[in-house]
C-alpha cells in the first residue's frame, strides 16, 4: 500500500488491482487530480483500510485472483454501505456485476481508458445522491 501525500485534500480513493504496474499508473494519476490515493493489491488490506479510514470511492478490478470485484464491494459495503464502487476491466466483465442485485453507486469502465473518462466518472459517481443506484 502507498500512502498518499499529506498535501492532498481531496477525496480518498481505494485503489484495488492486483497489476502492480496498474496500481503505480492510476495512483500517480489520480494523486496528480487531487485525489488522496491507498491502493493494494489484497482484498483483506482494503477490507482493513476501509474500516479504518475514511474512504469516498473504492476502485477495483472486477477479475483478481482471491475475491472478485463484486465480492469485494459487496464485503466493504458490510462495512461501509454508503461507500461508492468504480468497477474496471481489461475484458468485458460487466456481465460478473450481477444485474439482478445492482450496487447503488456503482459504475463500470472498461481498460484501456482515458485519464478523462476516469475522472469523469469518479466525479459522476462521487457527486450521486445517497438514493441514486447506477449500474
Amino acid at each position: 500500500m502507498k500512502p498518499a501525500s499529506p498535501e492532498q485534500s481531496g477525496p480518498t480513493i481505494l485503489l484495488v488491482d492486483d497489476e502492480s504496474a496498474v496500481r503505480k499508473m492510476l495512483t500517480a494519476l489520480l494523486s496528480d487530480c487531487g485525489y488522496r490515493v491507498l491502493e493494494t493489491a489484497s482484498p483483506d488490506e482494503a477490507l482493513r483500510l476501509v474500516a479504518a479510514e475514511q474512504i469516498d470511492l473504492v476502485v477495483n478490478d472486477v477479475q483478481m485472483p482471491l475475491m472478485s470485484g463484486p465480492q469485494l464491494a459487496r464485503a466493504i459495503r458490510e462495512i461501509n454501505p454508503g461507500i461508492r464502487v468504480l468497477f474496471m476491466s481489461g475484458n468485458d466483465r460487466s456481465a460478473e456485476l450481477d444485474t439482478d442485485q445492482p450496487l447503488w453507486g456503482a459504475a463500470f469502465i472498461m481498460k484501456p481508458f482515458s485519464l478523462t473518462v476516469l475522472t469523469r466518472t469518479i466525479r459522476d459517481l462521487l457527486d450521486v445522491p445517497e438514493t441514486g443506484i447506477s449500474t
